[in-house]
């Protein structure tokens, strides 16, 4: 009985030992528990404001690109005004510069016009008409081509006398007049027998007269002779 009373005696101390620390893990859980959950709580709550944070920055980044985009829409609206007022200035100008350009080609046209006009009117003011004596001169000259002799003629138009005829020592065939028998052409009535020594010169207006240039086809009556202007002014004012 004594062994008896000792192992109930030992039993209860041992359920009374396990019931305090099975009090006590209970406590300990608990408290884990709650750091757990307040731990769990505060993370949940930074979540909670870094996605709401989040948000804001969303939210307004979504405003900036509405924004911009507005601001690009009134750009792109500004460019295509802009173009059209370009576009506009490019016709104008181009209008302007044509008309301009047609009335200063129409000036320079009337001023050349008016440049050549004047310059052949000069030119025909200094060219004079040939002499009376020479229209009654072509039968006679071409009279004396026979009996003539050939001078040549230097490049502007002025013939090349021989040394005889600068002198004036030269043949009498330019101021004798031929024979009809021996020039075998008949004089023409009412016209005189062209004589390069007995012509008649008139001095004062021999100084106007005018050369024409030389052509360079040759004639086929009077090829070899010098002009009528040339010969007056070489052996006309020797008589």
């Amino acid at each position: 009985m004594e062994c008896a009373g000792r192992a109930l005696g030992f039993w209860a101390y041992q359920s009374t030992q396990e019931i305090f620390y099975q009090e006590y893990l209970g406590k300990s859980l608990t408290d884990k528990y709650t750091t757990l959950s307040t731990q769990m709580d505060k993370v949940i709550h930074n979540a909670n404001s870094e996605i709401s944070t989040l948000h804001e920055k969303v939210s307004e980044m979504q405003a900036q690109h509405e924004q911009v985009q507005k601001r690009n829409q009134e750009l792109v609206d500004l460019y295509r005004e802009k173009s059209k007022k370009l576009d506009q200035m490019t016709n104008l100008y181009n209008l302007l510069k044509a008309r301009t350009m047609k009335s200063r080609m129409e000036t320079a046209a009337l001023e050349n016009v008016s440049e050549t006009l004047n310059s052949m009117s000069h030119r025909n003011a200094h060219v004079m008409p040939p002499p009376p004596s020479a229209r009654s001169v072509p039968n006679a000259s071409k009279s004396h081509t026979s009996k003539t002799p050939s001078c040549p003629f230097s490049p502007g138009g002025v013939e090349q006398l021989h040394r005889n005829q600068r002198s004036g020592t030269g043949s009498s065939r330019f101021s004798r007049p031929q024979k009809n028998a021996k020039s075998g052409v008949p004089t023409p009535v009412g016209h005189s027998v062209f004589n390069v020594r007995t012509a008649p010169v008139n001095k004062s207006t021999q100084p106007h007269r005018t050369r024409l240039p030389h052509s360079n086809r040759p004639s086929a009556a009077a090829s070899h002779l010098p002009p009528e202007e040339d010969i007056l002014a070489r052996f006309g004012q020797r008589l």
